[in-house]
């Protein structure tokens, strides 16, 4: 059975199009799909900027150091401007720290028992540290 084949551009010309107008018929309505896309999530991000609690800066860094003389009773505490007594946020060992560091972290099996407006506590539960460590909070505004 013969088939019946006509080149791509001859159906082109039967339809009174040029291959190049095609072309820049789909890329003009691609890139009115895009801008209509780029609008719509420039309104979302307006609407979630706009959310009660919800502020440009959603996170902040803070780096600290437990030092050596630090300790008190098994525990430290550590000032951190703008903290509140009920912000959220993570505490973690900064990524420099070395492995006398480390090692000694581990030892000491370190947990936050305390937060107060400036200021949060951390214990240990093993060994006394016998460095300083550099620590790393990221702190939830």
């Amino acid at each position: 059975m013969a088939v019946n084949k006509v080149p791509y551009l001859e159906h082109l010309k039967q339809f009174g199009l040029r291959e190049s107008a095609l072309i820049g018929r789909v890329a003009k309505t691609a890139a009115d799909a895009i801008e209509e896309q780029a609008q719509q999530i420039g309104a979302l991000s307006d609407k979630v900027e706009n959310l009660p609690g919800i502020s440009g800066e959603i996170s902040r860094s803070v780096n600290a150091t437990l030092t050596v003389a630090g300790w008190e009773n098994n525990r430290q505490i550590v000032e951190i401007e703008g903290l509140t007594a009920n912000q959220n946020g993570v505490v973690g060992l900064s990524q420099d720290i070395s492995t006398a560091e480390r090692e000694t972290v581990a030892s000491a099996e370190l947990y936050i028992c305390g937060q107060a407006d400036g200021s949060f506590t951390v214990a240990y539960g093993g060994d006394k540290p016998t460095y300083d460590i550099p620590i790393t909070l990221i702190l939830l505004d």
